[in-house]
């Protein structure tokens, strides 16, 4: 229902996604399927590895029907704290691309704060520790891990977006992309407060 648009989704009104809040095109039927097999593939193994590999499976399929139905594109996850999972994503997907987005930690607690989503000091050790743990995660996979900063997207999106593209392989865009972004928003300029 919320996929369909029956159901509000939960974003902020100010929140923009140019394919809507969510975009999945498989079906709620093909999604149950895949689990099934998974479910069936997995039995009552309690081999972590074992089971690893066939997450890895039903995230593989079901991101190939993604793409299909879509006609191209990249399997992405912004789910922001999925950095602390790299470890358990590697082990399910092998190797995969990870980036982390890191914003200034006083901006970041001051906010949670406002919103009282805890206290300044369970903020601060929260922001420090998923950092701390995404990069010990990924030290031995620099190759795999990219470590950008909110401000410099905030400043440069282009810049930014073109580290990100070419990390990930694709074309150099960005500055197309960005324009494109700004003008279906009717914007001059990058707003980031509108994200």
């Amino acid at each position: 229902a919320r996929i369909a648009g029956q159901l509000a989704g939960g974003k902020a009104g100010h929140e923009r996604y140019p394919l809507g809040n969510d975009c999945v095109l498989y079906t709620l039927q093909e999604a149950e399927n895949a689990l099934a097999h998974w479910q069936a593939t997995i039995g009552d193994s309690t081999d972590l590895q074992f089971i690893a590999t066939a997450t890895g499976t039903l995230i593989n399929t079901l991101g190939a029907r993604q793409q299909e139905l879509y006609g191209k594109g990249s399997l992405v996850n912004k789910t922001p704290e999925i950095s602390r999972f790299a470890g358990g994503l590697r082990q399910c997907l092998g190797a995969c691309r990870i980036i982390y987005l890191v914003r200034d930690g006083l901006q970041v607690v001051a906010s949670g704060y406002r919103l009282e989503w805890g206290s300044i000091e369970t903020l601060s050790r929260n922001w420090k520790g998923l950092l701390e743990l995404t990069r010990e995660q990924m030290r031995e996979h620099q190759e795999d891990y990219l470590e950008l900063h909110y401000e410099e997207l905030v400043q440069d999106p282009a810049k930014v977006l073109r580290r990100i593209l070419l990390f990930c392989g694709h074309a150099d865009d960005a500055s197309a992309i960005v324009d494109k972004y700004c003008m279906q928003y009717g914007k001059t300029a990058f707003d980031v407060t509108r994200l």
